[in-house]
């Protein structure tokens, strides 16, 4: 006895077109994964974006009104006072973290003087 039975399948034509869909998709995904790993900023950056905040508001609060450069971690904080070149009366406040001695953020803010 002979059995005859005719198995489906998938031509080569098929699995061709749906292995160029899948590399495609997989092509594309990977490309914006990449993207949005480039533009988010790192935990290092964080950390020094929310030190120097916390370090001009001390600043602005007990009016220290010096140069100064302080090691938090890993990265140095400095804060640096100049007078505003327009107005005399009052005072630029940079505060600049670095890493290495390379800059990562810097806050910088313009106060009157006598506030």
């Amino acid at each position: 006895m002979e059995i005859k039975r005719k198995i489906k399948g998938s031509s080569v034509v098929e699995v061709m077109v749906a292995m160029v869909i899948v590399t495609l998709v997989f092509s594309i995904s990977s490309m914006i994964y990449l993207n949005i790993q480039k533009t988010v900023p790192t935990l290092t950056v964080l950390k020094t974006i929310e030190v120097s905040k916390q370090y001009l508001a001390e600043t602005l609060n007990k009016k220290l009104f010096f140069d100064e450069s302080i090691t938090v971690e890993d990265f140095e904080i400095t804060r640096t006072i100049s007078r505003d070149e327009i107005y005399r009366d009052c005072l630029v406040i940079r505060v600049t973290a670095r890493q290495n001695s390379k800059p990562i953020t810097s806050i910088t803010t313009t106060v009157h003087e006598n506030q």
